[in-house]
């Protein structure tokens, strides 16, 4: 009861107030938000969103918010490719990504987070964001942890978009 008391105080002209098992409020400005430079995500404003990033000829740099085990996606697409890149990376050197993604080009592969990964890099040839559409999914799973998938498109060899 608290916890639907303190959404219901958070609720605005601008916001709806979802009730049930997963209750949240979200935005009424619809699912997307178009990204035009870097930031720092929050994590209300945010919650299950798609993110389309659209600003090309800089490097672009977006921070999840501590993994706590929320449960809470955050979606990213290529609004427009980028080949000074986009980057997604965690709020603190103790969050790491766990799986994988696809990469399709001359030769598909896919690529899984190593041990040590918190930087997910789309440089728009090899490390994938070649294509409008792309997309990589980021899921809170448990403190300390984001889960990892998408489906990118590279040029050239492919090279993996994590790194430590």
């Amino acid at each position: 009861m608290a916890l639907l008391f303190n959404r219901i105080q958070e609720l605005t002209a601008e916001r709806q107030l979802i009730i049930g098992a997963n209750a949240h409020i979200s935005y009424a400005g619809g699912r997307n938000i178009t990204l035009k430079g870097s930031r720092t995500l929050a994590q209300a404003e945010l919650r299950d969103r798609n993110m389309v990033m659209d600003l090309a000829g800089s490097a672009n740099t977006y921070t999840l918010p501590a993994a706590t085990g929320s449960g809470r996606k955050h979606r990213f697409y290529v609004g427009t490719v980028n080949t000074s890149n986009y980057i997604i990376k965690t709020a603190r050197a103790t969050d790491l990504f766990k799986g994988s993604v696809a990469m399709l080009g001359a030769t598909p592969t896919a690529f899984t987070a190593g041990a040590s990964n918190a930087t997910f890099t789309l440089n728009g040839t090899t490390t994938g964001g070649v294509a409008v559409g792309d997309w990589v999914e980021f899921v809170d799973l448990k403190a300390n942890v984001w889960g990892a998938s998408g489906q990118l498109t590279f040029s050239g060899t492919a090279a993996t978009p994590f790194s430590s």
